[in-house]
């Protein structure tokens, strides 16, 4: 396997709820788990 550079993502959101929140912590985990750098 070529040695494939890992993506990086930054994530900016507003803060205005708390289920607003947890989609974005939930997003941010998916990404992850799809091998992109934090």
């Amino acid at each position: 396997m070529k040695n494939i550079p890992i993506p990086k993502v930054f994530i900016s959101y507003s803060w205005t709820s708390p289920q607003h929140e947890e989609w974005v912590i939930d997003l941010s985990q998916r990404l992850v788990d799809m091998f992109i750098a934090k």
